[in-house]
Parts: C-alpha cells; structure tokens; sequence
C-alpha cells in the first residue's frame, strides 16, 4: 500500500493540475470515514498489544500486575479489554479512575495506536513523496463523539468514552496537518439516495 501510495501521489504531482493540489485527504470505505475498527482478538493483535505493554511497562512485571490489579496477568497473557459490560467499573460513576481501570485504559491507549497507524503511515509517505509540500489530513463522519471501539453483542459499544483522545497521535505527528470532521448525514452510503441527503461521488461506483 506503501508503494501504491507512493506511485498515485508521483502521478499527480507530475500531472498538468499538479500546481492545483495542495494537498491530500484519506477516506476510507462507502461511507468515507477511516473509522475502522482495529483487529483485538486475533493472533496477532494480541501479540502486539502484548509487545505495547511491554513498552508501556519498560518489561517491569510487577508494575503491570500492580496497576491491573491482577497477580495472575504477565506479558505473555494480558488480552485487552474490549467489552464494557465486563470492564472493572469506576468508583465515580461517569468518570474514569486510573487507579481502578489500568487494563481499561492500557486497552483504549493501544486502540487509539492501532487506529492512528494507518493514518499517520499515509501522511509520512505522502509527505515523502511531496518533499513535505503538500497538506496531509483524514476524515470522519462521527469518531471524535465515541462512537466505536468497544464490542457490545458483536456490534459497536454505545455509548462509549474514547473520544478525542482518538486524535491526540495525530495531532502530535509533524507528518499530519488537518483532521476532516463531519457529523453523520443521510446519503453518504452506496444506494441511499432515496433518503434525501446529497449524492456522494462515491455512488458512481454504483453503477
């Protein structure tokens, strides 16, 4: 993807428009939000978010088992946590307790990691191939409201708190330059145009 990437953005800069892109924007899917949902449970998530502990915990084991509350976890083990009917609840209702929700908070810090992945590997390699001229952004319909990240029942948990702190990577990466927020509208799917909402260039694929 790297080096499909690398080849789009060298046609367009060598295009006849080249002096009207002033930068790039990466969507993802019909609905055009990179609100994906990372992979938690297969082999190797599980090992990365185990390699993400140990970093995290600088490898000390009984700092992990001290802030899990756990004596039985260790880095060979630890799963995330990924459903919000069985995470350990905070003392303060709507508030989260750090002291209480360390595997919850470890969980939602390597979600945000796995999220922001592919979006700050495109902007490096935009970037690359621009010589660092062009603007490198992505876009959401409803991800800064929370709404992802947590199974519920096989579907996505809501409500739920991640939130902005979605972004905080992005905005800390010299490599991205603008978040493209919008709310969730009608029509913005492949074959709902029947629902009122504007016609997406996306439905064209349509046909």
């Amino acid at each position: 993807s790297r080096e499909a990437v690398r080849q789009m953005v060298a046609h367009i800069q060598s295009s006849p428009y080249a002096s009207m892109v002033i930068g790039y924007n990466l969507f993802s899917g019909p609905s055009l939000d990179c609100n994906w949902r990372p992979a938690l449970s297969t082999r190797a998530a599980l090992a990365e978010f185990r390699s993400f502990l140990r970093e995290r915990y600088k490898s000390n084991l009984d700092a992990l088992r001290k802030a899990w509350r756990n004596q039985q976890v260790d880095f060979s083990n630890a799963t995330p946590e990924i459903n919000r009917d069985s995470a350990q609840p905070s003392t303060y209702m709507l508030l989260n307790a750090p002291a209480e929700q360390a595997r919850r908070d470890d969980s939602r810090a390597f979600i945000v990691r796995a999220w922001s992945q592919p979006i700050l590997d495109f902007a490096a390699n935009v970037k690359e191939a621009t010589q660092r001229n062009a603007l490198v952004g992505a876009r959401t319909g409803n991800l800064l409201f929370g709404y992802w990240g947590w199974e519920d029942k096989g579907g996505f948990g809501y409500p739920n708190d991640i939130g902005s702190e979605c972004v905080n990577l992005l905005l800390e990466s010299r490599d991205f330059d603008f978040f493209d927020q919008w709310a969730s509208y009608f029509g913005r799917t492949i074959g709902s145009g029947d629902c009122g909402g504007p016609v997406m260039p996306v439905k064209g694929l349509q046909a």
